[in-house]
Protein backbone atom coordinates (compact mmCIF):
# COMPACT_ATOMS: atom_id res chain seq x y z
CA UNK A 1 0.00 0.00 0.00
CA UNK A 2 1.37 3.38 -0.99
CA UNK A 3 2.30 5.53 1.95
CA UNK A 4 -0.03 8.56 2.19
CA UNK A 5 2.89 10.71 3.30
CA UNK A 6 4.72 9.90 0.05
CA UNK A 7 1.64 10.86 -1.99
CA UNK A 8 1.27 14.14 -0.13
CA UNK A 9 4.99 14.87 -0.52
CA UNK A 10 4.74 14.16 -4.24
CA UNK A 11 1.75 16.48 -4.65
CA UNK A 12 3.50 19.22 -2.70
CA UNK A 13 6.64 18.81 -4.81
CA UNK A 14 4.63 19.11 -8.02
CA UNK A 15 2.84 22.21 -6.73
CA UNK A 16 6.13 23.79 -5.74
CA UNK A 17 7.55 23.00 -9.19
CA UNK A 18 4.53 24.56 -10.92
CA UNK A 19 4.74 27.66 -8.72
CA UNK A 20 8.49 27.90 -9.28
CA UNK A 21 8.15 27.69 -13.05
CA UNK A 22 5.26 30.14 -12.99
CA UNK A 23 7.19 32.67 -10.93
CA UNK A 24 9.83 33.44 -13.55
CA UNK A 25 10.17 34.10 -17.25
CA UNK A 26 13.13 34.70 -19.56
CA UNK A 27 13.17 37.69 -21.91
CA UNK A 28 15.40 36.80 -24.86
CA UNK A 29 18.31 38.87 -26.25
CA UNK A 30 16.23 40.35 -29.10
CA UNK A 31 13.09 40.70 -26.97
CA UNK A 32 11.65 43.23 -24.54
CA UNK A 33 8.88 42.56 -22.06
CA UNK A 34 5.89 44.23 -20.45
CA UNK A 35 4.62 42.92 -17.10
CA UNK A 36 0.85 42.55 -16.91
CA UNK A 37 -0.90 42.26 -13.54
CA UNK A 38 -4.49 41.01 -13.65
CA UNK A 39 -4.83 42.40 -17.17
CA UNK A 40 -3.24 45.78 -16.38
CA UNK A 41 0.04 46.52 -18.17
CA UNK A 42 2.99 48.15 -16.43
CA UNK A 43 4.66 51.02 -18.31
CA UNK A 44 8.20 49.87 -17.54
CA UNK A 45 9.93 47.99 -20.38
CA UNK A 46 11.72 44.82 -19.24
CA UNK A 47 15.19 44.27 -20.67
CA UNK A 48 16.60 40.83 -21.61
CA UNK A 49 17.21 38.39 -18.76
CA UNK A 50 15.43 36.35 -16.09
CA UNK A 51 12.34 38.14 -14.73
CA UNK A 52 10.22 37.22 -11.71
CA UNK A 53 6.44 37.46 -11.45
CA UNK A 54 3.60 36.37 -9.20
CA UNK A 55 2.17 33.05 -10.46
CA UNK A 56 -1.44 33.13 -11.70
CA UNK A 57 -1.58 36.90 -11.10
CA UNK A 58 1.11 38.34 -13.34
CA UNK A 59 2.26 37.57 -16.87
CA UNK A 60 5.09 38.91 -19.01
CA UNK A 61 4.22 39.83 -22.60
CA UNK A 62 7.27 39.51 -24.83
CA UNK A 63 7.92 41.47 -28.05
CA UNK A 64 10.64 40.56 -30.52
CA UNK A 65 12.41 43.67 -31.82
CA UNK A 66 13.80 42.03 -34.97
CA UNK A 67 12.36 43.48 -38.23
CA UNK A 68 9.06 42.01 -39.45
CA UNK A 69 8.60 41.44 -43.20
CA UNK A 70 5.52 42.65 -45.05
CA UNK A 71 5.08 42.03 -48.80
CA UNK A 72 2.29 43.14 -51.10
CA UNK A 73 1.59 44.36 -54.63
CA UNK A 74 -0.65 46.24 -57.02
CA UNK A 75 -0.93 43.30 -59.37
CA UNK A 76 -4.10 43.83 -61.38
CA UNK A 77 -5.48 46.53 -63.66
CA UNK A 78 -8.18 47.65 -61.22
CA UNK A 79 -5.60 48.16 -58.45
CA UNK A 80 -2.81 49.65 -60.59
CA UNK A 81 -0.98 52.86 -59.72
CA UNK A 82 -1.45 55.63 -62.31
CA UNK A 83 1.45 57.89 -63.30
CA UNK A 84 1.15 61.62 -64.03
CA UNK A 85 1.06 60.85 -67.77
CA UNK A 86 -1.79 58.33 -67.24
CA UNK A 87 0.24 55.13 -67.53
CA UNK A 88 -0.88 52.15 -65.42
CA UNK A 89 1.91 50.34 -63.58
CA UNK A 90 1.96 47.25 -61.35
CA UNK A 91 4.18 47.58 -58.27
CA UNK A 92 5.53 44.80 -56.04
CA UNK A 93 7.06 45.98 -52.78
CA UNK A 94 8.62 44.73 -49.56
CA UNK A 95 8.67 46.42 -46.17
CA UNK A 96 10.51 45.60 -42.97
CA UNK A 97 9.21 47.24 -39.78
CA UNK A 98 9.76 46.61 -36.08
CA UNK A 99 8.32 47.54 -32.72
CA UNK A 100 9.49 50.83 -31.21
CA UNK A 101 11.01 49.83 -27.87
CA UNK A 102 10.04 53.16 -26.32
CA UNK A 103 6.35 52.59 -27.17
CA UNK A 104 5.83 48.99 -26.05
CA UNK A 105 3.33 50.06 -23.39
CA UNK A 106 1.12 51.35 -26.21
CA UNK A 107 1.57 48.06 -28.06
CA UNK A 108 0.51 46.11 -24.95
CA UNK A 109 -2.54 48.24 -24.27
CA UNK A 110 -3.76 49.18 -27.75
CA UNK A 111 -2.15 46.95 -30.39
CA UNK A 112 -2.03 43.55 -28.72
CA UNK A 113 -0.94 41.58 -31.82
CA UNK A 114 1.18 42.14 -34.92
CA UNK A 115 -1.90 41.63 -37.06
CA UNK A 116 -3.60 44.68 -35.53
CA UNK A 117 -0.75 46.82 -36.90
CA UNK A 118 -0.79 45.35 -40.41
CA UNK A 119 -3.95 47.16 -41.51
CA UNK A 120 -2.89 50.77 -40.72
CA UNK A 121 0.61 50.10 -42.13
CA UNK A 122 -0.79 48.52 -45.30
CA UNK A 123 -3.42 51.23 -45.81
CA UNK A 124 -0.87 54.03 -45.42
CA UNK A 125 1.74 52.36 -47.63
CA UNK A 126 -0.59 51.63 -50.55
CA UNK A 127 -2.04 55.15 -50.44
CA UNK A 128 1.44 56.69 -50.40
CA UNK A 129 2.69 54.61 -53.33
CA UNK A 130 -0.29 55.60 -55.47
CA UNK A 131 0.10 59.26 -54.52
CA UNK A 132 3.85 59.39 -55.22
CA UNK A 133 3.49 57.47 -58.49
CA UNK A 134 0.69 59.87 -59.51
CA UNK A 135 3.14 62.78 -59.34
CA UNK A 136 5.79 61.14 -61.52
CA UNK A 137 5.88 60.31 -65.23
CA UNK A 138 6.45 56.74 -66.36
CA UNK A 139 9.77 57.81 -67.91
CA UNK A 140 10.96 59.31 -64.59
CA UNK A 141 10.04 56.14 -62.71
CA UNK A 142 11.79 53.85 -65.19
CA UNK A 143 14.88 56.09 -65.27
CA UNK A 144 15.21 56.44 -61.48
CA UNK A 145 13.35 53.82 -59.46
CA UNK A 146 15.47 54.73 -56.44
CA UNK A 147 13.86 58.17 -56.31
CA UNK A 148 10.41 56.59 -56.09
CA UNK A 149 11.61 54.26 -53.33
CA UNK A 150 13.11 57.13 -51.29
CA UNK A 151 10.01 59.29 -51.55
CA UNK A 152 7.70 56.46 -50.48
CA UNK A 153 9.87 55.54 -47.49
CA UNK A 154 10.13 59.15 -46.29
CA UNK A 155 6.37 59.63 -46.55
CA UNK A 156 5.70 56.33 -44.79
CA UNK A 157 7.95 57.28 -41.87
CA UNK A 158 6.05 60.57 -41.51
CA UNK A 159 2.55 59.09 -41.80
CA UNK A 160 3.14 56.16 -39.43
CA UNK A 161 4.82 58.26 -36.74
CA UNK A 162 1.70 57.87 -34.57
CA UNK A 163 2.11 54.07 -34.54
CA UNK A 164 4.42 52.28 -32.04
CA UNK A 165 6.71 51.08 -34.84
CA UNK A 166 9.90 51.97 -36.68
CA UNK A 167 10.28 51.65 -40.47
CA UNK A 168 13.43 49.63 -41.04
CA UNK A 169 13.61 49.11 -44.82
CA UNK A 170 11.41 49.64 -47.87
CA UNK A 171 12.14 48.20 -51.32
CA UNK A 172 10.27 48.11 -54.62
CA UNK A 173 11.00 44.61 -55.87
CA UNK A 174 9.35 44.88 -59.31
CA UNK A 175 7.56 47.32 -61.61
CA UNK A 176 5.52 46.26 -64.64
CA UNK A 177 3.92 48.51 -67.23
CA UNK A 178 1.64 48.17 -70.23
CA UNK A 179 2.53 46.43 -73.50
CA UNK A 180 1.99 49.75 -75.27
CA UNK A 181 4.73 51.37 -73.21
CA UNK A 182 7.02 48.41 -73.94
CA UNK A 183 6.48 49.06 -77.66
CA UNK A 184 7.20 52.75 -77.10
CA UNK A 185 10.49 51.88 -75.38
CA UNK A 186 11.46 49.61 -78.28
CA UNK A 187 10.63 52.28 -80.85
CA UNK A 188 12.62 54.89 -78.92
CA UNK A 189 15.59 52.51 -78.73
CA UNK A 190 15.40 51.89 -82.48
CA UNK A 191 15.29 55.62 -83.22
CA UNK A 192 18.31 56.24 -80.99
CA UNK A 193 20.17 53.46 -82.75
CA UNK A 194 19.30 54.93 -86.15
CA UNK A 195 20.46 58.38 -85.04
CA UNK A 196 23.77 56.94 -83.81
CA UNK A 197 24.23 55.05 -87.06
CA UNK A 198 23.53 58.23 -89.05
CA UNK A 199 26.10 60.13 -86.98
CA UNK A 200 28.72 57.44 -87.57
CA UNK A 201 27.97 57.41 -91.31
CA UNK A 202 28.27 61.21 -91.45
CA UNK A 203 31.67 61.03 -89.76
CA UNK A 204 32.83 58.42 -92.27
CA UNK A 205 31.64 60.56 -95.20
CA UNK A 206 33.37 63.63 -93.75
CA UNK A 207 36.60 61.70 -93.27
CA UNK A 208 36.48 60.43 -96.84
CA UNK A 209 35.82 63.93 -98.16
CA UNK A 210 38.87 65.27 -96.31
CA UNK A 211 41.01 62.57 -97.87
Amino acid sequence: MINKKLIIAGVVAILLLVVGIGSCSVVGPTERGIKVTLGVANEDVLQPGLKFKTPFVQAIQKYDLTPIQYESAFNNAADAAITSDKQSIMVNFELFWKYDETKLYEVATRYKTKESLYQPISTSLKGIIKDVVGKMSIDAIVADQGNLTRQVKERLIEETAYLPILIDKFTITNIDWSAEYDMQIEETAKLRQQVEQAKQQALIVEAEAQK
